[in-house]
């Protein structure tokens, strides 16, 4: 029970930590290294101000809505799944250009 909450809890860290951004930048004309920079990037701002937010309301609400931006992110990761898709399809470079 504990190894399956712990995997749980990483894929939905990964799922925070790069869904939001993502969302937001899949249709800029970047390359790939830059769109998962800026996607991580902004995946935690966006998920610290909405922490932040979450802080300033009154105690009986946290929880609440701590479960609600999880859901959030998730939800952003399932509407760009066919971006995803293609994201993670691209080859990987052997070295970052320079």
């Amino acid at each position: 029970m504990l190894a399956a909450q712990l995997t749980f809890v990483l894929i939905l860290l990964l799922v925070c930590c790069f869904a939001p951004g993502f969302f937001l930048v899949r249709r800029f004309a970047w390359d790939p290294l830059e769109k998962l920079c800026a996607s991580i990037g902004l995946s935690l701002i966006l998920v610290y101000l909405a922490c932040w937010a979450i802080y300033l309301l009154p105690p009986a609400g946290q929880t609440a809505s701590y479960f609600a931006v999880s859901a959030g992110c998730a939800m952003l990761a399932a509407i760009a799944r066919r971006d995803l898709a293609a994201f993670f399809a691209i080859t990987p470079p052997h070295r970052a250009p320079q």
